[in-house]
């Protein structure tokens, strides 16, 4: 006997074998100490291509920085976050079914420390991604699309 699809509002279309652990998850997230910064490193592959870069989140400020070899990409508050900086902050990644995602997640499973989302796309529910996330240090640790997959290699906070 499969698993039962239920209608979740936020959560999209969730088997509910795996809607505990997603709301596991979110609690972990949003009840997490607040570092004041968190940095990393994380390696990017896109189109057969990878690069490293280095990437900042200042939590009180919500301000980001994403630096490779040749140039420096910042953030404000309130805008797009990209994947390689959300890794730090996995609320801003979009795969938690917000009206501005376009992932919704459809199963996630906790081994011991490591949690593993599957997210279906909002607009094309065939194709999907798939995000680790490292309960001890509440981080994500890779996300996977069709298109990149984006692994934080080595993180560190700053109270």
């Amino acid at each position: 006997m499969g698993a039962r699809l239920v209608d979740v509002c936020t959560f999209g279309l969730v088997d509910t074998a795996s809607l505990s652990e997603t709301v596991s998850l979110l609690q972990l997230l949003l009840e997490r100490p607040r570092f004041h910064q968190r940095r990393g490193t994380v390696r990017v592959t896109a189109a057969g291509d990878a690069m490293t870069v280095e990437v900042v989140m200042d939590r009180w400020t919500g301000h980001w920085e994403l630096r490779d070899k040749e140039s420096v990409l910042s953030g404000e508050p309130g805008r797009y976050v990209p994947p390689a900086v959300a890794l730090l902050a996995p609320e801003h990644l979009p795969v938690w079914g917000r009206s501005h995602d376009s992932w919704d997640p459809v199963h996630t499973e906790r081994r011991g420390q490591e949690f593993t989302m599957i997210a279906a796309n909002r607009y094309n529910p065939v194709v999907q991604c798939e995000v680790s996330f490292d309960a001890r240090y509440l981080v994500a640790t890779t996300f996977k699309t069709p298109a990149e997959s984006v692994d934080l290699v080595q993180q560190s906070a700053i109270v």
